[in-house]
């Protein structure tokens, strides 16, 4: 079983590495180039605790890609954990996951298997009854 993560911060890079410790391959994916790269060049993308040694020791089945639909076309589950800001009412704003939602959705259609998306992002309950 292949893995995507959208989003490479500091709570998807150590949720990545440690799905890749236990034999699973990852593709993570993010706008920031500084992240794909870091990761592709065996870094670790954030500063959290034993990341560095994850990525290092499962090097191998660790990659990054700017191209989400690329990433959920070539996988079977996809884990989506984006930020959720505040909008200018204090309240979540779902943007982020809105348009991580468009790529995997894109990805979702070049293949002809069935995929699984999980929401990790905070989001709050109803909110993802619409756009």
């Amino acid at each position: 079983m292949k893995l995507s993560v959208i989003g490479l911060g500091k709570l998807v890079s150590p949720l990545a590495a440690v799905l890749a410790s236990k034999g699973f391959p990852v593709v993570g994916t993010d706008l920031n180039p500084a992240l794909v790269d870091a990761l592709n060049e065996g870094y670790a993308p954030v500063d959290e605790p034993r990341l560095q040694e994850l990525v290092t020791e499962n090097r191998e089945r660790l990659r990054a890609t700017p191209d989400a639909s690329a990433a959920v076309a070539e996988t079977d589950i996809t884990f989506v954990i984006v930020p959720t800001p505040s909008d200018e009412n204090g309240r979540f704003t779902n943007r982020y996951i809105v348009d991580a939602m468009e790529a995997v959705g894109a990805g979702i259609r070049r293949k002809s298997s069935y995929h699984l998306v999980v929401i990790t992002s905070t989001v709050m309950p109803g909110s993802t009854d619409g756009r």
